[in-house]
């Protein structure tokens, strides 16, 4: 077949809008859900395990990561959200346990750690509606345990031949739902980078990076341009604090930032991985791992469901 060589373009062109809407329905095959769950839980089917677990904070990450087998599990797409916790106070409200509600409720005074004292996020961030579809953040692993077992009893309430147990994912299930089977990615998506191919940043996190620095004229040396300077351009990932928990793409199983966003605390260990929205692009890689033995507005969690059926 012969053509001019001025077509080569759109035929590249509808070549890659074919692979792209190719690649779309093939994902979209993959993730599967169960009708006895919300519709907000993913499959992740049993596989291998990698795990860097000896990682350390050098150049590069060890590259011979820990090979291990995981059962297959259901994981929440996205981080617990403002929106989701509050219908778990109400509930608390309305049986009128009022100790387990005061005690439940997260600390808003987190926001202080990384922002001013009197910041506005103190007051609107877990309260106002606009923020409904945003991490939780501000709760200890004991607050997000009761958080577990109330889902836990209110999907079982309405099932008698099954129970669902909700939990926080442990630390093989949380790697094995962001890693997947490519033990050389770094982060939740595939490939090794930050950005997709259009420059466009792939995780909420803090960019510090060359597109930050500049040199200061009076001084003579290089600075770092606050965040909050930065236009929401392709050099900034367009988020100032947290952002909703289906922002950015999904990851092949069909799970939401696991890297930034928020760090998500884990069942067998005090700490959260991920990294967060206040984290360089080195550390919201999957192992990337800070303290959770307190709240803080940089870890929040998400949560895992295992079925089984009620024995007679």
């Amino acid at each position: 077949m012969k053509y001019n060589i001025k077509m080569r373009p759109f035929l590249f062109l509808i070549t890659a809008v074919f692979f792209g809407i190719l690649t779309s329905f093939t994902q979209k095959e993959k993730i599967k859900r169960n009708k006895h769950l919300p519709k907000y839980f993913v499959a992740i089917p049993q596989g291998v395990l990698w795990d860097k677990q000896h990682m350390e904070y050098t150049m590069y990450v060890n590259p011979n990561p820990i090979k291990d087998s995981c059962d297959g599990f259901y994981i929440s797409e996205s981080e617990v959200t403002n929106g989701q916790y509050q219908l778990y106070l109400k509930s608390l409200k309305r049986k009128n346990q009022m100790e387990a509600y005061h005690k439940a409720k997260p600390d808003t005074t987190v926001w202080g750690e990384a922002l001013r004292n009197d910041d506005p996020y103190m007051m609107h961030y877990f309260q106002h509606p606009a923020y409904k579809n945003y991490p939780l953040v501000g709760v200890t692993k004991e607050q997000a345990n009761n958080y577990c077992k109330w889902l836990s009893d209110s999907l079982n309430s309405s099932n008698t031949k099954l129970k669902v147990t909700i939990r926080l994912p442990s630390r093989s299930e949380w790697i094995r739902a962001a890693r997947g089977d490519n033990k050389n990615q770094y982060y939740s998506m595939t490939g090794p980078k930050l950005r997709n191919w259009k420059g466009l940043y792939l995780y909420n996190h803090k960019v510090v990076g060359e597109q930050n620095i500049y040199m200061d004229t009076e001084t003579k040396q290089y600075m770092v341009l606050p965040r909050s300077s930065m236009s929401y351009t392709n050099l900034d990932d367009g988020a100032l604090i947290t952002t909703e928990v289906k922002s950015y793409w999904s990851n092949d199983f069909g799970t939401y930032n696991m890297c930034g966003n928020v760090a998500e605390m884990i069942a067998d260990d005090s700490i959260a991985l991920g990294g967060s929205w206040l984290d360089p692009g080195f550390d919201i890689r999957i192992e990337s791992a800070k303290p959770a033995t307190k709240p803080s507005c940089l870890i929040g969690f998400r949560v895992v469901a295992n079925i089984k059926p009620v024995s007679d």
